[in-house]
């Protein structure tokens, strides 16, 4: 009886990129290190990213005290959960019985479970007439997952959307959200 050699798998690379000079290359042995380290050279030399995720972010109806699925007035933001009401205030600022006035400037929803809400606030003895919040809101967990200030003073709050990109800019620094995420 004969017995044949098994061969270790080969990987066949015709030309194999070293170090900015082209080697040609029939058999190379796979091995984990050197195909992971082909890998990250790949993507170094063509500059692959990551691909933005399809989602965009859509406006969502604001109608007086009702925007989206979340209710005001002028203090509190109530999000209806499974256990009951919750004011979203309360997760978003410190002390939040010092609002003289809560607003929603804009809403966006971003796929089916985010909510990203640009909120204007008064609180009794800040110099700034609005301080401006960006929250991201998960209505699977029902929790604010994300919130930042806006830079600036000032009470106008401009926001635009691109694809995957929110941008909230005042007077200051923008604020930009990627993916219904606030970091």
């Amino acid at each position: 009886m004969m017995t044949r050699a098994v061969a270790r798998p080969k990987i066949m690379f015709w030309r194999f990129i070293h170090h900015g000079s082209v080697h040609h290359v029939r058999d190379l042995p796979m091995k984990p290190a050197f195909v992971f380290l082909l890998l990250i050279h790949t993507l170094t030399v063509c500059n692959i990213s990551a691909a933005a995720s399809g989602a965009a972010y859509e406006p969502v109806l604001d109608s007086g005290n009702q925007v989206g699925p979340f209710t005001t007035n002028s203090k509190v933001i109530i999000y209806q959960s499974r256990a009951g009401a919750i004011d979203i205030m309360k997760q978003v600022m410190d002390e939040p019985e010092y609002a003289v006035y809560v607003q929603v400037e804009k809403a966006y929803t971003f796929g089916p479970n985010k909510y990203v809400l640009v909120i204007s606030t008064a609180e009794g003895g800040n110099s700034c007439p609005a301080t401006t919040y960006t929250v991201s809101f998960d209505t699977r967990t029902e929790l604010v997952d994300g919130k930042t200030l806006v830079d600036g003073c000032s009470d106008e709050v401009d926001v635009s959307t691109d694809g995957n990109k929110l941008i909230v800019k005042k007077d200051g620094a923008p604020t930009i959200v990627y993916d219904g995420s606030v970091r």
